[in-house]
């Protein structure tokens, strides 16, 4: 029976799924680094360029101190929750992901006996750990990501954010508007992401954008690997065929 005072559980279901791209059409940051946006806006070529590689190196440097991006550059999923039946769910808080054998390179490791065969379940196991914590570092600081960021990067992500929106007059501020219209009318209207950046950078990328608040992490889907229209339809299996799907985006794929 319906609880009193609880709306109609149809009202509860998503109505129109927004699928949206997300270099060059909801930040711009491909066409900065290959000269793209300054040819066809017009604008300076070499100091667009500069400010792509800035907010590049943040990118990547993001990844690699939080995210395990050295862990994980060959071991890309699609979604965060594609290895989660691998985790046993122990206690992250007290693990030591640096001496854990997941990489089995180092000479530590290898004298201890932790290093796991790559593809073995041990090996999946610890995949899975990586996962499950970079989900938690997204869900706790991607509204926030000044947190993660030292000092002076906290002052250069700042600049080089600043520069970038004054340079594409506001491109990202205009696409978070429709962005979180959308967010605002939520159960009905959902934002999911397909991008065909690998998933850890894809997920720096987002926060230093400060897009986290408006595409959730379960929401995200990284296409290198499967393409998207492989994406587009693991996204219509979990929302069902009554939803209207809307996407959005520059690439034929989106057509």
């Amino acid at each position: 029976l319906q609880a009193l005072g609880q709306p109609p559980l149809l009202d509860l279901e998503p109505k129109r799924i927004f699928i949206w791209d997300l270099d060059e059409t909801v930040l711009i940051f491909n066409s900065l680094l290959n000269g793209a946006y300054a040819g066809r806006f017009g604008k300076d070529m070499e100091y667009a360029h500069q400010l792509g590689r800035r907010m590049e190196e943040l990118v990547t440097g993001l990844a690699d101190a939080n995210l395990f991006y050295k862990d994980l550059d060959e071991c890309d999923q699609v979604h965060i929750d594609d290895v989660a039946n691998e985790d046993n769910q122990i206690d992250l808080t007290v693990y030591d992901f640096s001496s854990d054998g997941f990489r089995g390179t180092s000479a530590s490791v290898m004298m201890s006996g932790s290093a796991s065969a790559r593809g073995s379940h041990d090996w999946f196991k610890k995949l899975a750990y990586r996962y499950r914590r970079v989900k938690e570092i997204y869900q706790v600081y991607s509204a926030n990501p000044a947190s993660l960021l030292s000092g002076p990067k906290f002052e250069e992500w700042r600049q080089v954010s600043s520069e970038i929106a004054h340079l594409t007059d506001n491109w990202l501020g205009l696409a978070v508007k429709s962005l979180s219209i959308v967010n605002d009318k939520s159960p009905g209207y959902v934002n999911v992401l397909v991008t065909t950046t690998a998933l850890v950078p894809a997920l720096s990328k987002l926060m230093l954008y400060n897009l986290g608040p408006v595409f959730p992490v379960e929401n995200i889907y990284s296409a290198p690997k499967v393409g998207k229209d492989c994406c587009f339809e693991r996204i219509s299996a979990r929302f069902g065929s009554k939803c209207t799907y809307v996407v959005v985006g520059d690439a034929a794929e989106e057509e």
